[in-house]
């Protein structure tokens, strides 16, 4: 145990015994404990000190001369006085522990008129003085004995989103404000940056313990990947949880989850399904009928239908409203008995879409439409490039940039809300070593589907031999590992591929 030094006897510094607290209407972690110390008939020495213990760790403070104080991550409580305006004061040392008038602990601040207890216990109650020090190593008694207990600070942990739909969902996540009063609310984006906030309820928060919050969002974009988190507010700082994501359903999705309770291509609801017999496959009533279009009650009377005019054969059509993430496409042949079909060109314009071929000399022509739903692939790349299209600047191994990053790898690895623009080699996934093996692991991005990860190895660059290397990861996580063995020199790629 520290025991007080040997009090200097020609010393004639006393504290006063007065105590004052004043709470002022703060939350309980600007607790202000008052303690005034008086100079009696003293040559030298003056402590007029006021101790602040700021019960939160983790978050910014202001002492009582409004200087903002960070403390620290673990349990702790910081310390305040007003400094000694005499010109031989050298320092200050705090001393502390949890008994009451026994210290088991000092702290020489030196100068500095604060002091940061840390690794303290939450829960437990502490008991510090503090004493100034001469030029000439006399102390002063110390001042009257503040105690305080520790607590946790707040924390704020974000959960999966919930009811995803095509343009609204609930954020989720917990917050414990261990006392404080903590104004509870969701960042939200297409970026880690956000951009947008969301009042959670319940707010505010001064629970100890966990409790849930959520905030509910409408009008997002259908088929978007979004980042969110949840954050706590209070007087002195703000907590923050951690990043996640979710993507919305695409109208497809949104169609299926309405008429038939899932949002799986399979089933029923698959898109070659046509589970009430209508001759009306799911995927063509939802493209050419509309998001309102109950597949039960499905006619094909109400499908486009070919036309003839000044020596064309035709379909023309419009788009049903809130229809998107399909492409829509004819074909001709002369030759029904032959398997080719010949592509015909959307002369259209927005939501208009014409196909028109001319008969010609042709006495037998028949044509058709067809309709393909967009992977996320394909919705990446409308999104950031205009077209669909696996050419160009929107091809899956261009990188029209120049950020060392073929689009397909961006999409793959960074999600459906990278722009390529923006792609960053750091972002990518880093090979790592441990135990004697040589490993990529990482986490498949929200909504990245219709995409194959693998990995593979070898030990001679100049060779073109390269070794696969099982995934050992399970659902959207995925590791690629191979033990290094007595190989001093190894080297291990990721690979992904689209069907």
């Amino acid at each position: 145990m520290q025991s007080l030094p040997e009090r200097n006897p020609k010393t004639s510094l006393v504290p006063r015994t007065s105590l004052e607290v004043s709470i002022g209407g703060r939350s309980p972690d600007m607790l202000k404990l008052i303690l005034l110390f008086q100079k009696k008939l003293s040559r030298w020495l003056h402590i007029s000190s006021r101790i602040l213990p700021l019960l939160w760790a983790g978050c910014f403070f202001y002492s009582i001369a409004l200087r903002p104080i960070t403390a620290q991550a673990a349990s702790s409580v910081t310390l305040a006085w007003d400094a000694n305006s005499e010109p031989d004061v050298a320092g200050y040392k705090v001393y502390f522990g949890t008994s009451s008038g026994n210290y088991s602990a000092v702290i020489d601040t030196g100068n500095v008129t604060t002091a940061v207890l840390s690794n303290l216990t939450a829960g437990t109650t502490y008991f510090a003085v503090v004493a100034a020090y001469s030029t000439d190593g006399i102390e002063s008694l110390p001042s009257s004995e503040v105690s305080f207990t520790a607590v946790d600070p707040p924390n704020a942990t974000t959960l999966a989103a919930t009811s995803i739909t095509g343009t609204g969902v609930t954020l989720n996540g917990t917050v414990n404000a261990n006392g404080q009063s903590i104004v509870v609310f969701f960042d939200y984006g297409t970026t880690a940056n956000y951009g947008a906030t969301a009042q959670a309820a319940p707010t505010p928060l001064t629970v100890i313990g966990e409790t849930a919050v959520s905030a509910t969002l409408v009008g997002l974009n259908l088929g978007t990947t979004y980042h969110f988190r949840v954050n706590g507010m209070g007087g002195s700082g703000t907590i923050s949880g951690s990043d996640l994501t979710f993507t919305t359903l695409t109208a497809l999705e949104q169609w299926r989850l309405n008429y038939y309770g899932t949002t799986s291509d399979s089933g029923n609801a698959a898109s070659t399904a046509d589970p009430y017999s209508k001759g009306i496959p799911n995927l063509v009533a939802f493209a050419f009928l509309g998001t309102g279009q109950n597949p039960n009650t499905a006619s094909i009377a109400l499908l486009p239908r070919p036309q003839m005019s000044d020596g064309n054969l035709f379909y023309s059509f419009i788009q049903p409203a809130g229809v998107n993430g399909v492409t829509y496409g004819a074909e001709w042949t002369d030759d029904l008995s032959s398997a080719v079909w010949n592509p015909i060109p959307d002369t259209g314009s927005g939501t208009m879409h014409t196909f028109s071929i001319p008969m010609g000399s042709n006495r037998n022509m028949f044509i058709r439409l067809k309709v393909t739903a967009m992977t996320t692939l394909d919705q990446w790349r409308l999104n950031y490039y205009g077209t669909t299209s696996d050419s160009g600047n929107a091809a899956s191994t261009a990188d029209p940039y120049g950020k060392g990053i073929p689009n397909l790898v961006a999409f793959a690895f960074l999600g459906t809300g990278q722009n390529p623009n923006t792609a960053s080699i750091a972002l990518l996934p880093r090979p790592q070593m441990s135990g004697g093996n040589v490993f990529y692991t990482f986490t498949q991005p929200a909504g990245v589907t219709g995409v194959t990860y693998g990995a593979e190895w070898t030990d001679d660059l100049s060779s073109a031999v390269w070794n696969p290397i099982p995934d050992t990861g399970s659902g959207t996580m995925h590791t690629f590992s191979m033990p290094m063995g007595s190989n001093r020199n190894m080297f291990i790629r990721l690979k992904v591929t689209t069907p």
